[in-house]
Formats: C-alpha cells, sequence, structure tokens
C-alpha cells in the first residue's frame, strides 16, 4: 500500500491538472452562455431549429445536449481534483511531497469550482427551458 502511495504522490502535483479543474469549468460555462444567447437569437431571426426530437423543439434539445456535454467536461475536472487530493492525503509525507500547501488547496478548489459551475450550467439554461425563448 505505502509502494501505490509513492507512486500515486507525484501525479498529484502535476499543475497542469490541478489547473484544468480551475480555468476549464470557467470557460465551458462562459462559452455555454455565449452559445445559448447565439443559438436562441439564431432561432428566433432565421428558426434555425424548426424539428423536434424526442418531445421537444430542437432549440431546447440543443441547449440540453450541450449542457449535459459541458457539465460533463466539468464534472471530470472535478473527479481529477478530488482524485489529487485523495493522492496527496495518501502521500507517505504530505509535508515533503506538497510542503507549502499550495497543491492540497489547488485540488480542493478544483472540487468546489467544478460544484459551482455545473450548478451555474444548470442555472443558466433553467430560463430557457420554462420560458419561450423568443
Amino acid at each position: 500500500m505505502a509502494t501505490d502511495a509513492r507512486h500515486d504522490a507525484p501525479r498529484a502535483t502535476r499543475p497542469p491538472l490541478l489547473w484544468f479543474s480551475l480555468v476549464v469549468p470557467v470557460a465551458i460555462w462562459a462559452v455555454h452562455l455565449t452559445m445559448s444567447y447565439t443559438l436562441i437569437a439564431l432561432n428566433c431571426y432565421w428558426d434555425w431549429f424548426s424539428f423536434t426530437v424526442l418531445g421537444f423543439d430542437g432549440l431546447r434539445f440543443t441547449l440540453v445536449a450541450i449542457t449535459l456535454v459541458g457539465a460533463a467536461v466539468i464534472a471530470i475536472g472535478g473527479v481529477l481534483s478530488y482524485r489529487r487530493w485523495q493522492d496527496l492525503r495518501r502521500a507517505d509525507d504530505p509535508r515533503r511531497v506538497d510542503p507549502s500547501g499550495v497543491y492540497r488547496f489547488l485540488s480542493i478548489a478544483g472540487v468546489f469550482v467544478s460544484i459551482f459551475f455545473v450548478l451555474g450550467l444548470v442555472w443558466t439554461i433553467g430560463p430557457t427551458m420554462l420560458v419561450d425563448q423568443c
């Protein structure tokens, strides 16, 4: 078991994986918001989504699909952060692996940022599902 922890500890200190969970959720939320408003405008002016899928009109179906993809990518980032945090907790000597506590902080922050931005996606898409877009 101690051997696994020694191998996991360096993996926990890879900054790109830790930053992924902090930067990507914000970017996905911003792109999602922009795409939602753009697709709604295109549908209102040029009726691009005049089809139905599973009882949903085309626009609502497309927005739900985009939201689910974005939420899945953000959730993957949250899971990666959680795993890094657990790797740091299981390390033989956490002070040696992360003496300043930065990696632990980035891991925990990545988990919470991912949770908040998944909720943000749901909050953003809610009105478009309940109110007429045009």
